[in-house]
């Protein structure tokens, strides 16, 4: 079990025609975890899924905000 963690995770589904992505969603989300509390999200892509693992950030992580 890993306490003090959020886990999304979504299904790959190849597209027949791909669509162009900036991919700053994931990059953004990274940046702002470094910045809040010195800490960084996981992304483990596979072949059929991916999943992010989120750090919870507890009052006593952000109180310099």
């Amino acid at each position: 079990s890993e306490e003090g963690f959020l886990f999304v995770s979504n299904t790959i589904r190849k597209k027949i025609t791909p669509e162009y992505s900036h991919g700053i969603g994931l990059e953004n989300i990274q940046k702002r975890y470094e910045l809040v509390c010195g800490r960084s999200i996981e992304v483990d892509a596979g072949e059929e899924k991916f999943v992010v693992k989120i750090p919870i950030i507890f009052n006593h992580e952000s109180d310099h905000i």
